[in-house]
C-alpha cells in the first residue's frame, strides 16, 4: 500500500512556507510554525504597547449599568437627539464615567429602544464647536464642559464669547 503524502502551503508578502511529507513530519511543522507566529504576534503588540501605540482590538460593547436610565430621562424631557445626547453624558458621569464614547451613546440609545443619529461622532464634532463637550484624553471619548452640563442639567447655558474680528 502506498504511503499518502501531506502538503502545506503559505504565502504572506515575500515570507513562503511549503511542506511535503509524512502526516506527522507537516503536522508538526505546522505547529511549530503556529506556535512562532503566537509567539510573534505577542512580541509585536508588546513591543507596540510599550511605545504608547497599543494593537489594534477589535470593538466591543461597552459594559454599562444602564440602571434607571428610563427615570432619568423622564425627569430631563430631552429636545432633541444633541440634547438627548449631553444628557446621556451626564447620566454616565453620574454613574462614575470619565466620558463618553460612540459605543456607550448607542448603547443609551438601544436602552431605551430608540434609533440614534446616523453618526454619532459627527455630533459630538458639533457639540465641540459649540462648546458644549471636550476630549477627555481618551481616543474617541468626551467629557461635558461646564456649558454642556448647564445645558444638560436644564439650566441656561452660559453664552460663549464672540473674538472681534482685527
Amino acid at each position: 500500500m502506498a504511503e499518502r503524502t501531506y502538503r502545506f502551503f503559505i504565502r504572506q508578502g515575500e515570507f513562503e512556507l511549503d511542506l511535503e511529507g509524512d502526516k506527522a513530519f507537516v503536522e508538526s511543522y505546522v505547529q511549530a510554525f503556529l506556535e512562532e507566529a503566537i509567539l510573534e504576534e505577542e512580541v509585536t503588540h508588546r513591543a507596540k504597547a510599550r511605545k504608547g501605540k497599543a494593537a489594534p482590538v477589535e470593538p466591543s460593547e461597552p459594559n454599562l449599568d444602564l440602571g434607571g436610565l428610563s427615570d432619568f430621562m423622564k425627569k430631563a424631557k430631552p429636545r432633541d437627539k444633541k440634547d438627548r445626547m449631553l444628557r446621556y453624558i451626564d447620566f454616565l458621569k453620574g454613574k462614575g464615567h470619565r466620558g463618553a464614547g460612540a459605543k456607550e451613546i448607542e448603547a443609551c440609545f438601544k436602552a431605551e429602544r430608540l434609533k440614534g443619529p446616523a453618526s454619532i461622532r459627527q455630533y459630538f464634532q458639533l457639540m465641540k464647536k459649540e462648546g458644549l463637550v471636550e476630549p477627555t484624553g481618551k481616543w474617541g471619548s468626551w467629557k461635558l464642559t461646564a456649558r454642556g452640563a448647564a445645558m444638560a442639567s436644564g439650566e441656561s447655558a452660559p453664552r460663549r464669547k464672540r473674538r472681534k474680528k482685527a
